[in-house]
């Protein structure tokens, strides 16, 4: 019966064109979800940005896997309708039409698995654009499913961020540190909120707590020898990221976080995200690049 089941249900999806759009009620309750999400996790412009540049690339692969499954499917139309009518008939299905139908089923499992592979890297993008407090709202755990498969691809791309970070947080101490005497005690403050502003919502305790710990560490970086300072710049870097949240996995309360890595996994792959956060964006007059 199960068999019978599938095999029909198939033919459903055939005759009805393979469609991949969600019916309207589905579309509605997914939309409900994706935006109560994004407003849980209050994305300032910046971060909404990247999270469209993020959803617009999970869309694109999406809709490659989408077209490759329909592709597949449609070779095997009449493999198929065989297989439902031996079936409904209680007659013996062939070896080579339960083979085609079985090679269907590993393409459509194996794509998906890329499909989640390929996602998760867009998922991780959007972890590193949040703050510290946003990113616990959220259970980052990786299915099960892709530890294996993409470890050491996530490892690389992660060590690619972390030296971008490095790199990018010393030339940040390093414009402070190179200021005039004027400069540093005026526009001093300017200088870390702007870079704070990348790690904490504005106008927040935290981001206020964070720069009082900068106005110190700058204080120390300032003194520090110009002989002393190329090999002294990776540590104060690293001070910060760890400060800031960026550096290393931070400790999740799996059971307090509302959200989890499917929530953001089907955000970026839903057909209407990448609309939505045009919208979002365009409210707040920020032009969607």
């Amino acid at each position: 019966m199960k068999h019978l089941l599938c095999a029909m249900a198939l033919m459903v999806t055939l005759a009805a064109g393979a469609q991949t759009t969600p019916q309207p009620l589905t579309a509605a309750i997914d939309l409900h979800s994706n935006l109560a999400l994004v407003t849980d996790l209050q994305p300032n412009s910046r971060q909404l940005l990247d999270m469209l540049a993020a959803a617009r690339a999970s869309r694109q692969l999406a809709a490659q896997y989408d077209s490759e499954l329909d592709q597949a499917l449609q070779a095997r139309a009449d493999v198929f309708k065989q297989q439902a009518q031996c079936l409904a008939a209680g007659t013996a299905v062939p070896d080579n039409v339960n083979a085609s139908v079985a090679e269907y089923f590993t393409l459509r499992n194996e794509g998906r698995l890329k499909l989640r592979q390929a996602v998760d890297t867009q998922v991780r993008k959007v972890r590193r654009a949040l703050a510290p407090d946003q990113t616990r709202l959220v259970d980052w755990s990786r299915p099960a499913e892709l530890s294996t498969e993409s470890d050491d691809e996530a490892a690389l791309s992660e060590m690619r961020d972390l030296m971008a970070d490095l790199n990018g947080t010393i030339r940040a101490l390093e414009r402070i540190r190179y200021l005039i005497p004027g400069d540093y005690v005026t526009t001093r403050v300017g200088h870390l909120t702007d870079f704070l502003t990348e790690y904490y919502r504005p106008n927040t305790p935290e981001l206020k707590d964070a720069l009082n710990w900068m106005m110190r560490l700058t204080d120390e970086v300032r003194v520090v020898s110009e002989k002393d300072w190329p090999g002294q710049a990776p540590f104060f870097a690293a001070r910060v990221l760890q400060r800031v949240g960026a550096l290393g996995d931070q400790p999740q309360a799996k059971n307090r976080a509302p959200y989890n890595w499917w929530d953001i996994y089907y955000l970026l792959t839903d057909p209407h995200t990448p609309e939505l956060l045009q919208q979002m964006l365009a409210a707040r007059g920020t032009p969607a690049q």
